[in-house]
């Protein structure tokens, strides 16, 4: 990215995809999310598509774009179009979308569909530009030995366990815990660089703009554990596909009739949770009610504090709003069942 290219991205995705935004030294513009779903108000994303830029498309929980559709709403077409597809399964009409210089990521990290503990694929039909990122790639990594081997094998069988339901509402009150001390600390606000003055733009931390602070999943290499895990679960894809839509049906039919939520959109891709909405004001509650009766439940993502409620009110609302409820291919209709009756009973 040129230093005075400008990054479009939305302002309602993971953090890890702000930074990597802000890292890539560009100019960012974030786009509030649309208040009918998760993806970028339409409107403010065609305006947003002037000139130079490079444009991130994040399909939360699964949820995908038109692409062909983005493809005709502007003339100005992007050096590249990063989709960021992390929570997807690589099924093959996921691929179909991806046009000239589209680049397509799936994460392999936590709460993803295809968890293996670390890393990602990137796909694209550009051969040059495949080669770019992997010239990129190998430039950034250290190299692996055996105790990374070892800490990733004894991370993974940690973190799986621990959702298990006779262990998961211990777990999540710890996680709760570590939470509320990392938020009690600072996030200094750090202007944007000076090519990026002129854009309006939301104050980021500071520790984005300096190399010397990436987090260790910038460099990590995977391990054997990893790309074997990775491969097995690539073999097991069509049947996890068929069993998760099928999930995400029984939520969707089950929660018809329940008035204090808004059900997600339905999708015709496999989705890691199905995620409702309810009021900000009893979320919290309403999770912890879920958690306690050994219900996995997770809140992605919350409100961060670049993220403004003035600036991007839909994105900073479906923050507050968001329960995200498991859809795992383990799972059977029976536990979707129990799940749906115990949130019909939490909200009363």
């Amino acid at each position: 990215v040129y230093k005075r290219q400008t990054v479009i991205g939305p302002a309602f995705t993971c953090p890890v995809v702000h930074e990597a935004m802000v890292r890539s030294g560009g100019s960012i513009r974030l786009i509030d999310a649309d208040k009918d779903g998760f993806g970028m108000r339409p409107e403010e994303l065609r305006a947003a598509r002037q000139g130079d830029h490079a444009l991130v498309l994040s399909e939360p929980f699964g949820h995908t774009f038109d692409l062909s559709r983005l493809n005709d709403m502007t003339a100005s077409s992007p050096r590249v179009r990063i989709v960021d597809s992390a929570m997807a399964l690589p099924h093959r009409p996921l691929f179909g979308r991806l046009r000239g210089n589209d680049f397509m990521v799936i994460s392999l990290g936590k709460g993803k569909n295809m968890y293996s503990g670390w890393g990602g694929i990137g796909f694209t039909g550009d051969r040059a530009l495949a080669q770019e990122i992997r010239d990129i790639r190998d430039g950034w990594l250290a190299r692996s030995d055996y105790s990374l081997a070892l800490r990733r094998a004894l991370h993974m069988n940690v973190r799986v366990a621990a959702h298990y339901p006779s262990v998961y509402p211990m777990t999540r009150r710890l996680s709760r815990h570590i939470r509320s001390i990392r938020t009690k600390r600072p996030h200094p606000p750090a202007s944007l660089p000076a090519s990026a003055e002129s854009t309006p733009a939301p104050e980021f931390p500071a520790a984005w703009l300096d190399d010397r602070t990436c987090g260790s999943e910038w460099y990590l290499p995977s391990t054997y554990i990893d790309r074997r895990l990775a491969l097995w679960n690539l073999e097991m894809m069509a049947a996890a596909d068929a069993r998760q839509r099928q999930l995400v049906r029984r939520y969707h039919d089950n929660l018809a009739s329940v008035s204090k939520l808004i059900r997600p959109p339905i999708s015709s891709f496999a989705l890691s949770h199905y995620t409702v909405r309810v009021k900000a004001e009893i979320r919290d509650e309403v999770v912890d009610q879920l958690s306690r009766s050994g219900t996995y439940t997770a809140l992605l993502w919350l409100p961060q504090p670049y993220v403004s409620r003035e600036k991007y009110p839909q994105a900073f609302l479906l923050s507050s709003e968001v329960i995200n409820l498991p859809v795992s291919p383990w799972m059977d209709t029976r536990q979707v069942d129990g799940i749906c009756k115990l949130l019909e009973h939490c909200l009363g």
